[in-house]
This record gives structure tokens, sequence and C-alpha cells, in this order.
């Protein structure tokens, strides 16, 4: 069962027309909408990498953008004070989950489930986060349900006091979004493990090959997402907090554990493609003896026929009235004398 499943009563994020998914300044009195044009017209505050820990930032903005769109791509190089190296790094084509910390700011590069229609589990999301204290900048390959839900809460009322109390919230909607696939996954897989105790048949191992497909596809991204929010480097930041490197190792605890089940569905899935090979493989043995044994009785009896010319001049004993009997007969007992001697092969 992929994602889709788990997610299809849910409203889906609606795609950016312009690059733009939404853009929003988050103040103490609440947040305002921003569109391109008061992208454009941001200055240069926003990129400062640096304030006083003691104090929070005045407001925080939030620009949620399609990474593959072109106006998205040429304002993330032109307006929020990225190097040539760091904007290529944000907008290039390395996938893996990583982090790096530059000039006293955040970039992370993170993968989430893929909850649109039509949408496979393969298909991860591939998602980019910069961060400053007042600014967070995340693009994604497609869009995610997690940046809205997060947005609404901000919507609510949230208090922050920089960008990380936005984007920490915003992780672990993704994990929570991994964590309910990784669970589907285990109960689809149970609920196989229990249809295959009794009968192993075609669809049970076309369905198996599926399960261990999407198992392995998702552990892929999501274990290296691991080891990269286990070793984020976020207490490098001057602007960071305690409590911000607990949250992050919480969401690094998250993480670790469904790699753990991961791990395990695959161990237990490939035991099951072993047990259910193990039982087609006796299921086979079992036929080609049964035909061996059909074979061991009714061979002599088609050589005994053949060396008496039933197939040539007829039955012996042609002209008595009891001739064809007699031959029927003598065939029946070799029959049953074969089938005993095969019994008792067994047996032994």
């Amino acid at each position: 069962m992929t994602e889709q499943r788990l997610f299809q009563n849910l409203p889906q994020p609606s795609p950016s027309v312009d690059g733009l998914a939404f853009a929003v300044r988050v103040t103490p009195d609440g947040c305002e909408d921003l569109h391109w044009d008061d992208l454009d017209r941001l200055d240069g505050s926003l990129a400062e990498r640096s304030f006083d820990t003691n104090l929070p930032v005045k407001s925080v903005v939030w620009v949620h953008l399609d990474l593959h769109h072109d106006r998205a791509r040429s304002w993330v190089r032109t307006h929020i004070g990225l190097t040539s190296d760091e904007s290529d790094a944000m907008l290039g084509d390395f996938t893996q989950p990583h982090s790096v910390v530059s000039r006293d700011s955040l970039l992370l590069f993170l993968r989430g489930v893929n909850c649109n229609p039509n949408a496979d589990l393969e298909d991860l999301i591939s998602i980019r986060a910069f961060l400053t204290p007042s600014l967070i900048v995340t693009m994604r390959s497609a869009p995610i349900r997690s940046s809205r839900e997060v947005l609404a809460t901000l919507r609510k009322g949230m208090q922050i006091a920089h960008s990380i109390d936005i984007f920490i919230p915003f992780l672990r909607q993704l994990l929570a979004k991994v964590e309910a696939v990784s669970d589907q996954l285990g109960d689809s897989l149970g609920e196989l493990e229990e249809e295959m105790i009794d009968k192993v048949d075609q669809s049970h191992m076309s369905k198996l090959t599926t399960l261990r497909q999407q198992i392995i596809q998702l552990r892929r991204y999501i274990r290296p997402q691991r080891e990269m929010l286990e070793s984020c480097p976020i207490e490098e930041l001057t602007w960071s907090r305690e409590i911000d490197t607990d949250r992050l190792a919480h969401c690094a605890h998250t993480n670790a554990r469904v790699v753990e089940e991961l791990m395990m569905f695959s161990e237990r899935s490939h035991v099951l493609q072993d047990d259910a090979a193990n039982a087609q493989v006796f299921q086979l043995t079992r036929s080609t003896y049964l035909l061996t044994k059909i074979a061991s009785i009714f061979l002599p009896l088609g050589l005994l026929t053949g060396l008496l010319g039933v197939n040539v001049d007829g039955i012996p004993l042609k002209n008595s009235p009891w001739g064809f009997a007699i031959v029927c007969a003598a065939l029946l007992a070799l029959g049953i004398v074969m089938g005993v001697v095969i019994r008792r092969v067994d047996r032994d």
C-alpha cells in the first residue's frame, strides 16, 4: 500500500503557478502574506547571518518555492545573500540528505514522502531549506502537505524567536508522514505474512516483491537523513539555542526509529521471501515426485504390453473368450504390486 491511500481523504497541497507556493512574514501580531513584488523589494537585512540571541527577531519571513521554476531559482540566487557556491548547492542535483553550516547560516537537504495523487512511494520529494535568523527559504520538487500544515499553525498564532522555530515544526511534519508510511508498510507486511501461512501463489509473490521495493527505496533516502540529522552542526550557529539542539536531536531520534523499523521490515520480507521460495520448491518437488510414482507404475505396464505385442498382433489369448480379461487382470495385478513396492520404498 502506498502513501496515497494513507492520505487520500485529506486535502491535497495546491501546486504553485509562478514558482511561489507561498510566502509569509511572521510577526508577534500574526502572519502577513507576501507576493513576488514584495519579495523582490525585500532588503538585505533578511540575509543577516547573526543577531543577539537574547532578543527575538522582529519578524521572520518564510518563502516556500518550487525547486524547478526559473523565477524561483533566479530569486534564490539574487535575493537572499547566497554565494555562488551556496546557491549552486541549494539548486543543484545532488539530492542525498546532508547539511552545511556556512557564514552562520544553515543549509539542509531533506527527503519527504509524496502524498500527491498518482504518485508512487519511489517518488520521494527533494526538499532544500536555507535558514538565517530572520529568513527561512524552503524549496521542494513537488507539492508537500507539511508546509501547509505548519503555515496553518502559524496563522492561528505561534510564538517564534527565529527561523528555527518554524523549521523544526516543518521537519516534524515531514517525519510524521514518513512514520505513517513506514507503519503502513509494516501493517501490509504483517497482513501478507498471515495470508502466506496457508497458501503461497504468484499474487503473493508479486505483492511481496512490490513491498520489498518500497521498503528498500524508502530506507535508501531516510537512512542518510538519519545520519545528517544526528550530525547536523546546528550548535555552530551563533544564534541557535540549546533548546534548538535538543529539538533537532528529538527529530533525529524519530528518524532513527523509522530507519530501524524499515531495516526490520526488510529482514522480515527477506525471510518471508525465502520461506515462500522454499514452499514453492517443496510443492514443485512433491508434484514431480507424484508424477514419478505414476510413471513408475505405468512404465512397466507399457513395456510389458509392448513385449507381448498387444499393439501389433493383438492381445495374447485373443482366441480365448477369457483372453482380454486375463491380460487385464495380469496388468492390474502388476500395477498393484508396483504400487505396494513404491509405498514400501516411501516408508523406508
